[in-house]
């Protein structure tokens, strides 16, 4: 580690504006306070543009005034690009055309200025890229609170900032980290030496050259949303047959891409996919992105002799990816960023800049937590009938050995895109049937099975050995191999390609979490619940009661367990 007088002590503001999934963090002398990302005060998904409201959310779910901040750390320098932080109005428009499946004009040159003129692929190292650079701060303060305006801003390299956020919440040091999204800063992929409280890149790949790009550009061509759906495409290859698409893979072994980007790029789609299945292609894009990247992550693992990963960036949102790393001869453990994409940026650029010793992360749940007061006017305000049992989660753990479904509202909100018991869903996992009716409810249209809520104490019972993968297994954001047993009794919630995605519950980090599952347990002699996110069809995690309530109202769930209170939908 560096010298103590390297890190930066007090009050770090941690931002990220990006095109999607904007939010902020608190970081105060290198311990992570509050975070929150945008979409979930605004309720819209994948809410980018800068973040002003969690901004003013992190602070107050801190205790924190404007005063208190010493230094405002920015994740991502040339990504968004400057005329997006120049002109807010276009930079949101231009997210909303990049999420959206539709054609049209404004889609059209928001290609062009993207994919066409280059401005997605600046590195901020280059010339021109480095001139552009200097502008950041001042675009940044012109939309910060008159109050912050004059503190130190330090502007984190996008990839920097993806491996800081897995590096310092690894628990390892050194590690070898490893970056892969998209693009962003001109990269779209780096390996990093990360050891003594720095960060060394080794190698890099060009934003040009992306398997990110080209894994969002198949969710596209398959008629999902690119940034958004790539976890159908990750479900429904399970279904499919790569060895069917006989389809060279249009990257060399060097890691340059040979097709085309954006609209030019269609038609070559459409040539190379004509007359073959979807879950076929889905099968084929999701073995040679493994192939490829097991194959530099191993020879990076050899050259360096690191055998602990770090993973960040949007391709390891990658479950099955991360198992497969996770697996490779010569890695002892791998922990993945939990809130992997620009979304995480925040925390990231924040760590980068505060640099604490590296510590293993064991609470995400970093948003507001609410009253009881608070909830109950939620409640009392939609006309919406409760009782406050003597013992929720007894009652609850009843309820769900019954069949019922229940919403759980509990505690300070989950960080991250995955829910993890403060704002779920709950439901048994003995049904196979599980993911058609639950989504039918819900509204939604999903490849990827429910993930598991699992006892620490019945890990084994239910994966086997999981020595290196416990840290990810907290998180959903690796998948297991599921034991016969697993397989045969919690069916709803195992994939057709036999593994899960867990989320590892202990009594150390969520201990009533921990008593409910235990309580259903002792009621049906499995500890296992199926846990998906609360929210309807497109819509973000709710995040407060009044969003808990009106999700509940909705009908889609039979019990709203709220606080301390418990909701009936009869």
């Amino acid at each position: 580690m560096g010298s103590e007088s390297s890190w930066r002590k007090g009050v770090v503001l941690g931002l990220v504006d990006s095109q999607n999934d904007c939010g902020a963090c608190i970081v105060k002398d290198g311990t992570i306070l509050a975070a929150v990302n945008e979409e979930r005060l605004t309720q819209k998904k994948l809410q980018g543009g800068f973040p002003k409201r969690s901004l003013d959310e992190v602070l107050d779910i801190s205790e924190l005034t404007y005063s208190d901040v010493d230094v405002i750390a920015v994740g991502g320098i040339l990504t968004p690009p400057p005329y997006a932080r120049l002109v807010r109005r276009f930079q949101a428009m231009e997210g909303d055309v990049r999420a959206s499946s539709s054609g049209g004009l404004v889609p059209f040159l928001s290609d062009f200025v993207q994919d066409r003129f280059g401005l997605n692929i600046i590195d901020p190292g280059s010339w021109g890229g480095g001139l552009l650079a200097r502008t950041v701060p001042a675009l940044m303060r012109k939309d910060l609170p008159r109050p912050i305006r004059d503190r130190p801003l330090v502007p984190i390299d996008h990839h920097v900032a993806h491996i800081a956020g897995a590096y310092f919440l690894s628990g390892h040091d050194p590690v070898l980290g490893i970056t892969a999204d998209g693009l962003g800063d001109g990269y779209s992929l780096t390996v990093n030496r990360c050891a003594d409280g720095r960060i060394e890149r080794l190698d890099a790949m060009k934003g040009i050259d992306s398997f990110g790009m080209f894994y969002s550009a198949i969710t596209q061509w398959l008629g999902f949303l690119p940034h958004r759906h790539e976890g159908k495409i990750l479900g429904l290859s399970a279904q499919g047959d790569w060895k069917a698409v006989d389809v060279p893979f249009p990257f060399t072994d060097s890691g340059t891409y040979l097709g085309r980007w954006g609209w030019a790029g269609v038609p070559e789609l459409e040539r190379m996919f004509a007359g073959y299945h979807r879950e076929d292609v889905a099968a084929w894009v999701q073995h040679h992105i493994e192939e490829r990247m097991t194959e530099l992550v191993a020879q990076w693992v050899g050259r360096t002799g690191l055998s602990h990963l770090a993973l960040a960036g949007g391709v390891f949102a990658n479950v099955r990816l991360n198992q497969r790393l996770w697996e490779l001869e010569g890695v002892d453990s791998v922990f993945v960023h939990p809130h992997m994409g620009d979304g995480g940026l925040a925390v990231g650029a924040a760590l980068a800049c505060a640099r604490p010793a590296s510590a293993p992360l064991d609470d995400l749940y970093l948003g507001r937590g609410f009253t009881d007061n608070e909830v109950r006017s939620a409640l009392e305000g939609a006309h919406v009938p409760y009782n406050r049992p003597a013992d929720l989660e007894a009652e609850v753990a009843k309820l769900l050995a019954e069949g019922k479904v229940v919403g759980r509202f509990h505690g300070r909100a989950e960080w991250g895109p995955r829910a993890l018991g403060n704002r779920s869903i709950l439901v048994h996992a003995t049904d196979e049937a599980v993911l058609d009716w639950l989504n039918d409810r819900l509204n939604r249209t999903e490849f990827m099975p429910f993930a598991p809520l699992v006892l620490e104490e019945r890990v084994e019972q239910c994966f086997g050995d999981i020595t290196g993968a416990e840290l990810p297994a907290t998180t959903m954001t690796i998948t297991l191999n599921c034991t016969p047993w697993m397989r045969k009794h919690c069916p709803g919630a195992v994939h057709v390609d036999g593994t899960a995605r867990p989320q590892i519950v202990s009594a150390k980090t969520t201990p009533r979490l921990h008593r409910l599952l235990g309580l259903y347990e002792e009621n049906t002699g499995l500890p296992v619940l199926i846990n998906t996110s609360f929210n309807l069809h497109e819509a973000p995690m709710v995040y407060d009661p009044a969003g808990a309530v009106r999700t509940f109202t909705e009908g889609a769930i039979d019990f709203l367990a709220i606080g301390p209170y418990l909701a009936s939908s009869s």
